[in-house]
């Protein structure tokens, strides 16, 4: 089942088996909270923009407290029509690793063959 997240009123909820979240931003920017790594070791997501507009507007991931991106930050910005980022949970460092992530270009993709589930509010 592939389900998309469509409306920032509600909240995405992160089961333990969410592998891709399909996220449609032509209504507006959306807000992505992470649950804690340490909910979710080892847990492998993408998060990808379905309706190209993340150009026009973006999606934010925010980390929750104590995590963080690698590089120390608790957000990140995905700002690329069709864009997306697929990050791995490092509960032992507090940390999200950003595995890939889109480069600006018009087409860039990602399939969920191998993913576990899809999820969204």
């Amino acid at each position: 089942m592939n389900l998309v997240f469509n409306d920032n009123r509600m909240a995405l909820s992160f089961n333990s088996t969410t592998g891709l979240v399909n996220v449609n931003i032509v209504g507006g920017a959306k807000t992505i909270r992470l649950p804690l790594t340490s909910e979710r070791p080892g847990r492998v997501i993408t998060i990808k923009d379905i309706a190209g507009y993340a150009n026009i507007n973006n999606i934010t991931i925010l980390c929750t407290s104590p995590d963080t991106f690698e590089n120390g930050s608790s957000e990140f910005v995905i700002n690329d029509a069709n864009g997306y980022v697929t990050i791995i949970s490092n509960p032992t460092n507090s940390l999200w690793v950003v595995s890939s992530k889109s480069v600006p270009g018009p087409y860039p993709t990602v399939t969920a063959l191998n993913l576990v589930s899809t999820v969204c509010s």
